[in-house]
């Protein structure tokens, strides 16, 4: 028996087993959205000090007025503004104290629907200004 196909947004009956016995008196309702696992995204490295704009593009996303789309970016949720209805926008908040390997997932009202990507976290670029300075006397 494979798992049955679903249209986005349709309901679909939950019952929950452990051991092969039904745990709860009911059935839960819930709804059907697709896991986003193609996408491509727009930068990979993000800066320690946030502000990085990250665009997703895929195939399709979750529509539907009241649902809460976020990134998930080491471990702080930021809320994506939709595009259009297969892209997305993200701004990195400040991860001033995480450098290196990072993750980004999107989430939908809290539950995690893509794959995980893996982003690289940089220090922010300084530029420092030196003066010249002439002596004379």
């Amino acid at each position: 028996m494979g798992i049955p196909s679903y249209e986005p947004g349709s309901k679909v009956d939950v019952s929950l087993f452990s051991h092969g016995l039904l745990v709860g008196s009911s059935v839960q309702q819930y709804e059907y959205l697709p896991f986003l696992s193609s996408f491509n995204i727009s930068t990979t490295t993000i800066s320690a000090e946030g502000g990085t704009v990250v665009t997703l593009h895929t195939r399709e996303l979750p529509n539907g007025g009241n649902r809460l789309l976020q990134c998930f970016i080491v471990n702080t949720y930021v809320d994506a503004v939709i595009l259009s209805p297969t892209s997305l926008q993200c701004i990195s908040p400040a991860l001033h104290r995480h450098q290196g390997n990072g993750s980004l997932a999107i989430t939908v009202d809290g539950s995690e629907l893509s794959d995980v990507i893996d982003m690289n976290i940089v220090e922010a670029a300084r530029v420092v200004y030196h003066e010249t300075m002439t002596v004379t006397g």
